[in-house]
């Protein structure tokens, strides 16, 4: 690997990387589309920083993965080739995406106007994201054999996390009325199964734009779906163990317009109950 060029991980270098592998491959046709082929044992900390800037026009986040991909590549060529290639060069390289965007929840005339305007494709995608919470790239792999009775089984392409959602009335009702074209529940206006979630995406940015909302997407669904089971009473892994979530950090970002409602509503009667005690107005 040291005088190897940078190409498609195998097999076994795939299972070493652990929660990235799903997404080795990819990064590292980025990486190439943008630096070109390299050695790895020719890579320094100023080339590191060259190939981070470059990808980071478009996207930090990414560029910041990209870099990540470098360390872990560095590191699986001395611990598994038995390579002496010394300092990490991706080790001290800053990350550029640093602030955390929480996606806005759907309020509920969104909702309605959204599914108003739908397509019965979208309408569909609108359901299953608001009513079990999981991602599009989850919702886009689901089959009707994963429903059993009253419990929908979803395998979380991000987090590989298995969990299990009772099926909501209202999506039931939407469930029964769509044809099992093939053995997956949603597809595509031509009858397949979308190809990816940023199929999915587009589709439900077009249906926001036709409805006047650009400053949502469909993750948003997510958000929604969350702080509907907090405001239903809901503990915090409660609602993990229908989203799904390993990290309660980013949950918790989820409800927090939740959790100052309540916590305000709560304060609010305090204040009531407060000035009936001392016999004030």
């Amino acid at each position: 690997m040291g005088n190897r060029k940078i190409s498609r991980p195998r097999p076994r270098a795939i299972e070493a990387f652990g929660k990235y592998a799903k997404e080795l491959s990819v990064f590292c046709d980025i990486i190439k589309r943008k630096v070109g082929q390299f050695k790895i044992a020719d890579l320094t900390p100023v080339a590191v920083w060259a190939m981070r800037d470059s990808i980071s026009i478009t996207h930090t986040s990414v560029a910041d993965l990209c870099v990540t991909i470098v360390s872990a590549l560095w590191q699986f060529a001395i611990e598994h080739q038995r390579l002496p290639l010394g300092h990490n060069p991706a080790r001290g390289v800053f990350k550029l995406h640093k602030k955390k965007r929480i996606t806005k929840r759907w309020s509920d005339e969104t909702i309605a106007k959204f599914d108003a305007a739908a397509t019965p494709a979208v309408r569909l995608a609108l359901y299953l994201l608001l009513y079990t919470g999981q991602r599009e790239s989850d919702v886009i792999t689901m089959q009707w054999s994963h429903i059993q009775d009253d419990l929908i089984e979803v395998k979380q392409r991000k987090t590989d996390e298995t969990v299990w959602i009772a099926i909501d009335p209202n999506l039931r009702r939407i469930l029964e009325q769509t044809p099992r074209i093939n053995e997956h529940i949603l597809n595509s206006e031509r009858g397949r199964p979308f190809a990816s979630s940023n199929g999915l995406a587009r589709a439900i940015k077009r249906t926001l734009k036709e409805i006047g909302v650009d400053d949502h997407s469909g993750h948003g669904l997510r958000v929604s779906a969350a702080g509907a089971l907090k405001e239903a009473g809901c503990s915090d892994d409660q609602v993990a163990a229908i989203t799904g979530h390993t990290n309660m950090k980013t949950l918790r970002l989820y409800l927090k317009e939740v959790n100052r409602q309540k916590l305000a509503r709560e304060a609010g009667a305090k204040r009531v109950a407060a000035r009936a005690n001392r016999g004030t107005a």
